[in-house]
């Protein structure tokens, strides 16, 4: 399964006979697990559509390849990096192998935890269109799992004016930790947290709760992560230190079983 579907290529701005405009479609079934431990995608592009297994590419014949990330964003990444391969010639068996071996970027759904179905991700969205792609992949991926999310906002004035789009972007969050906004040198303005937690619980629909440090979302996280659950913690702060220093210090006998 490709995330939320599969990328369609339009005939209009096209590359020789590949297409480089996107849209989304349904995807027909899930795929076998991949070697990161979720659901491999099959990707077909470069007779202008994006198929699933076993389809059979116009200009290339079979053009199956098997990304290891989550998420339709990388599914876009990735066509856009075949259609540049392909319009500098090269050849399609370098293209498979270099995607089928690509596990991502740091701090792009990064593992950092891993324990009998519980996982934690540290991930550098701090934007709403970046964490609702993220929770989007994520849901998808791990189906009725319970979601965590770990928010540390970055930057007063990106907070300020994406206010509205920050507190409806975690629909797809079974809970929200909120953590203090992280300043990145600006200067601190006085800002209503519980206030937009309330914000994020109305709009979001879902539970949120408030942390002040580091050593807060210790506690909690101790307390109360469980089994079948994921945690994604995200941010451009400190957060990406805390939930790895954190993440370290958890072990069997810690967490609540």
């Amino acid at each position: 399964m490709l995330g939320a579907g599969v990328a369609r290529a339009t005939p209009s701005a096209c590359v020789g006979r590949t297409a480089a405009h996107l849209d989304n479609i349904p995807v027909g079934k899930r795929q076998p697990t991949g070697r990161r431990g979720w659901p491999s995608r099959i990707l077909c592009c470069c007779c202008g559509v994006v198929r699933g297994v076993g389809a059979v590419c116009s200009v290339l014949g079979f053009f199956n390849i098997v990304l290891n990330l989550m998420g339709r964003h990388n599914v876009l990444n990735a066509t856009a990096a075949i259609v540049v391969a392909l319009t500098l010639e090269i050849s399609v068996k370098k293209i498979k192998k270099t995607l089928e071996s690509f596990l991502g970027v740091q701090r792009r759904l990064t593992k950092v935890f891993e324990s009998k179905n519980r996982i934690i991700f540290d991930d550098y969205a701090h934007h709403p269109t970046e964490i609702a792609a993220v929770l989007d992949a994520c849901r998808n991926n791990f189906g009725d799992k319970k979601i965590i999310s770990i928010f540390q906002p970055h930057r007063f004035s990106r907070v300020v004016s994406l206010y509205k789009e920050f507190t409806a972007c975690f629909l797809k969050s079974d809970l929200v930790i909120l953590c203090p906004v992280y300043s990145a040198g600006e200067k601190e303005i006085k800002f209503d947290l519980e206030n937009f937690a309330k914000k994020i619980s109305k709009n979001s629909r879902t539970e949120t709760v408030i942390v002040k440090n580091e050593e807060n979302l210790n506690i909690f996280l101790n307390k109360n992560f469980t089994n079948n659950e994921i945690v994604i913690a995200m941010g451009a702060g400190t957060i990406s230190q805390w939930i790895r220093s954190i993440s370290k210090n958890l072990t069997n006998d810690k967490i609540k079983q």
